[in-house]
């Protein structure tokens, strides 16, 4: 007979010593599904949730974003530098015709700001050629057909689906690099939704990037639209167009890159085993 120690039987079905990697994992895996029914008990029982989305957006620093387009042939002679405010009916530039003749101005009926240039001095342009982007701060966003009298904020450019989103969103918050390279943050409001999808065009005009504009037409599959957004506080809009009434340089560009936050309110679908009107 063997004199060496038969293991003692073990009841089928025991569990594993405290101790053993197998308690260890089937705790966590407890643990894991205690905090997940918790979590799911506390939305039910809240009905719902709030959940932050940002997408980019353009600032419309109080202006419309448009470009300036050469009035004719020639070369450009002058040209103001960005972010300087140019009075009504004064020159941006100068042009000098092919031939003989005076410097042509490139006039704006509107007070204006350039945010960039498209050509340097001594550039051959054409006319009607885009040389330059800038803000015009004299007109209001019904001007532009946006079926509201005040001031934009931003601009952005997003899917049918994300529009409607918009739309029922609790609160927006508009976020922009200023001129001095610092982000601003101002609460915003929707002014309006485009009614018909936009043009890649469009979007690329208004970003200045065309790249942006090429690859959100392929995500939204041509289903994009423009959304207009205005200012919430009156003194937001006042520190921005109070700097362009005093001839100074606005805090905020036209055409500066921004990202506008969205607080969107999902519903727990399983709410009702809660008994909660969420």
């Amino acid at each position: 007979m063997d004199s060496k120690t038969a293991p003692e039987a073990t009841s089928e079905g025991a569990l594993p010593d405290l101790g053993s990697p197998t308690s260890t994992r089937s705790w966590v895996a407890l643990l894991a599904v205690i905090l997940l029914l918790a979590a799911a008990g506390i939305w039910g029982y809240l009905g719902s949730v709030s959940v932050l989305t940002q997408v980019p957006a353009v600032a419309a620093g109080g202006g419309l974003i448009y470009e300036i387009t050469a009035p004719t042939d020639g070369t450009i002679a002058s040209i103001v530098s960005p972010g300087v405010v140019i009075p009504e009916g004064a020159p941006v530039a100068t042009i000098d015709p092919i031939g003989a003749g005076l410097a042509v101005p490139v006039n704006q009926n509107d007070v204006v700001l350039v945010s960039s240039w498209n050509v340097v001095l001594g550039s051959p342009v054409t006319k009607g050629q885009v040389i330059a982007r800038g803000a015009i701060f004299n007109m209001q966003p019904k001007t532009a057909g946006v079926d509201a009298a005040e001031p934009l904020a931003g601009l952005a450019f997003v899917s049918g689906d994300m529009a409607d989103i918009i739309k029922s969103a609790p609160s927006l918050t508009l976020s922009a690099v200023g001129t001095s390279g610092q982000v601003l943050t101002a609460p915003v409001v929707l002014l309006s939704v485009g009614a018909f999808p936009v043009s890649e065009s469009r979007v690329a005009l208004m970003t200045g990037n065309p790249y942006f504009a090429l690859n959100l037409m392929k995500s939204d599959r041509g289903n994009t639209f423009e959304v207009y957004l205005g200012y919430a506080n009156i003194d937001d809009y006042n520190k921005v167009e109070g700097s362009v009434k005093e001839g100074m340089t606005p805090i905020v560009v036209s055409g500066a890159q921004a990202t506008l936050t969205i607080t969107e309110v999902k519903t727990n679908p399983l709410s009702f085993l809660f008994g909660s009107n969420g």
